[in-house]
């Protein structure tokens, strides 16, 4: 598993160079208009057509984007939450065992519950992704060892025909939560995204007339407002860090680490 540039670098730097890159497209437009004497040139017939052409295209492409960011946000706050309450319910599952069993079980559990939790505070880190799914890996196999030699004990039926199932749910929400990590939008289309900002810019540069105060305002602003939108769709694709944070779902995971140790500290 390998993280590429794009999924490494924080989206708020992203945009802080896509910013400084519009700017300065913009006003090499501006230096080629001037150097080429075009002050008096006006768009029209083809040149106009082409001007709105990529103003669409760009408009379409940060559409799409900002939809294929917004359905992984939902979906991986679905995931989440499935998760804690597979979890939740395994945990409670416990209480079935005698106490022997049911120590071991909790342990293993507190285990479990600390590596994914160790996941969501570092997801870009590589090497703690892979050494926590290393151990949940672990872990789950001596829990689902454990249960199923307590299914082949007498009178152990009832018990195991409730804790199993909720172990495959378990195992099966950390296996999607573990394929999230690895997915991301598309770097193609946020490369796309980012190209048509910039040539956006240049052109803008290159075909405006003469530019006053107020026209340099609405050209600042529609940099500015491109670069919030492109800032929002890269951090919402990427709910397990940024600043739009699937958290509640992160809580709920939480909140059942305490109840196995009320005294653990976070």
């Amino acid at each position: 598993m390998g993280f590429s540039f794009i999924h490494r670098t924080e989206s708020y730097v992203i945009c802080a160079f896509l910013f400084i890159g519009m700017i300065l497209m913009f006003i090499a437009g501006r230096a080629l208009s001037n150097k080429g004497k075009y002050q008096s040139f006006e768009m029209k017939g083809g040149v106009s057509s082409v001007h709105s052409a990529l103003y669409g295209l760009f408009a379409f492409i940060l559409a799409f984007a900002f939809s294929l960011s917004g359905q992984r946000y939902d979906y991986t706050r679905s995931v989440l939450i499935d998760e804690s309450n597979a979890i939740g319910t395994a945990v409670l599952r416990c209480d079935l065992y005698k106490d022997s069993t049911r120590n071991i079980l909790r342990e293993d559990f507190r285990k479990y519950l600390d590596a994914r939790i160790s996941m969501y505070e570092a997801p870009k880190d590589l090497p703690s992704v892979i050494s926590a799914m290393r151990i949940t890996d672990s872990v789950g196999k001596h829990i689902w060892n454990l249960v199923t030699y307590e299914s082949k004990q007498p009178n152990m039926l009832i018990p195991s025909n409730q804790m199993i199932p909720a172990l495959n749910e378990m195992f099966d929400m950390g296996s999607k939560r573990d394929m999230l990590l690895r997915t991301n939008v598309p770097d193609l289309i946020i490369y796309m995204v980012l190209i048509l900002a910039l040539c956006s810019s240049f052109l803008s540069g290159v075909t405006a007339l003469n530019i006053i105060g107020r026209d340099r305002l609405i050209f600042l602003f529609f940099m500015i407002f491109s670069t919030i939108v492109i800032y929002i769709t890269l951090d919402m694709g990427r709910p397990l860090r940024g600043v739009i944070k699937a958290d509640v779902a992160e809580q709920a995971i939480i909140e059942i680490r305490h109840q196995l140790d009320p005294e653990w500290i976070e």
